[in-house]
């Protein structure tokens, strides 16, 4: 398996894997979840080992530049299943020789974090945490299902640190039902105490399914408006900026030097591998999705096949207007070179009357060399992508 530094990107490659077991499904999840069983978690890390193998030949000429290990919650799992987890992914992606070049990083709730676990992250060369805070307000964090407190999520920095993990990620969600400006404030100025290096800030979308969607439909619960969900995001943007987070992607802040590689990945529509259940991945122009049940998953692998359920050959217009939608989302915006080099274009004069109309709008900026979307333009991204496609 080919690993080398950051510094060689030519064929780098991200690499996702999905554990879909959580300690409790949360109201507003639609994620693939299951309730921690031993059987399963036993039987599902056997076939992940399994496809892992399946997968080594197939990418040993790229470079792994980043692991992702999400959920599901991943540090749900019992310290000997979690250190077997880690252990897979080491031997299965040949990791021994190489961690120090690898941005690796596990998903956790804050109430997961113990010594063990910390302790089984660094022995495999996990550096790098996301822990799912979303609010501070005990009442938010109830309406939400969690299953932690603001006290867990000290705790568990507090871990972590003490076990030299100090590349930190903290989500926020905004725009919860019942949520105020003030309190959405609140867990800005509490998160602010922790001094992390990376915040992710998302405003809750209700998903068709989820008990928080029925929970409003009933009238049990109400949203903030429209205008209070772009005042709680203007809030973040200015608040985070003013504490030293630059905003370099639509929905996520962080320190110097301390930007998600491997979201970026997805953004710059880099070659990543997805597995484990439901994962999806993209590699030479293919995009595919693994079976999303457990059973068609496990089933797959143990005829020893890839457990993709299904596949599509990324064209050259469908892969421009992922440069648009995907591209666009980080701060830094679209190289007018790159994106002219890559698909054959000049696409300044090209698109010279749409670029106008946008920056006129206020919802684009331009110099010689890039263009990117400007606060306003973040909170209307949509209607900005479709107006570029639209010349097609």
């Amino acid at each position: 398996m080919k690993i080398k530094s950051f510094n060689h990107d030519t064929d780098f490659i991200g690499v996702y894997v999905h554990i879909p077991f959580c300690i409790r499904k949360c109201s507003y999840c639609d994620f693939i979840s299951f309730p921690t069983s031993q059987e399963l978690i036993s039987s599902y890390l056997d076939s992940l080992e399994i496809e892992i193998s399946l997968y080594k030949k197939k990418i040993e000429n790229y470079t792994i530049k980043t692991i992702f290990i999400g959920g599901g919650t991943p540090t749900s799992l019992d310290n000997n299943s979690f250190d077997r987890l880690l252990k897979i992914i080491d031997s299965g992606l040949s990791l021994s020789q190489n961690k120090a070049f690898i941005e690796y990083t596990v998903e956790a709730n804050p109430k997961t974090i113990t010594k063990e676990i910390a302790e089984s992250m660094v022995y495999y060369g996990v550096n790098r945490v996301s822990l799912g805070l979303q609010s501070s307000n005990e009442k938010e964090l109830q309406l939400l299902g969690r299953v932690h407190t603001f006290d867990d999520l000290f705790d568990s920095i507090n871990i972590l640190r003490a076990n030299s993990i100090d590349n930190i990620n903290v989500d926020l969600i905004y725009g919860l039902p019942n949520q105020s400006i003030e309190t959405f404030q609140k867990s800005l100025e509490d998160l602010m105490t922790l001094s992390v290096d990376h915040i992710s800030c998302y405003s809750l979308i209700l998903e068709e399914g989820t008990r928080l969607y029925d929970m409003e439909k009933s009238g049990a619960v109400s949203m903030p408006s429209e205008e209070d969900d772009l005042l709680m995001y203007e809030t973040a943007i200015s608040f985070l900026e003013k504490n030293d987070y630059k905003q370099y992607e639509i929905s996520n802040f962080a320190k110097d030097n301390k930007k998600c590689l491997h979201n970026i990945i997805y953004w710059k529509n880099k070659n990543y591998v997805g597995l484990g259940v439901s994962a999806h991945g993209f590699l030479d122009k293919v995009r595919y999705e693994n079976a999303n049940n457990m059973e068609d998953y496990i089933s797959l692998i143990n005829y020893n096949k890839y457990p993709i359920v299904k596949t599509e050959k990324i064209n050259s217009k469908m892969l421009f207007e992922e440069w648009i939608f995907l591209r666009l989302r980080m701060n830094e915006g679209i190289s007018f070179d790159e994106i002219n080099s890559e698909f054959d274009i000049d696409f300044k004069d090209k698109y010279s009357n749409i670029l106008d109309k946008l920056k006129k709008d206020s919802l684009v900026e331009f110099n010689e060399e890039r263009f990117f979307l400007t606060t306003k333009g973040f909170e209307l991204s949509n209607y900005v992508f479709l107006e570029i496609l639209s010349l097609d």
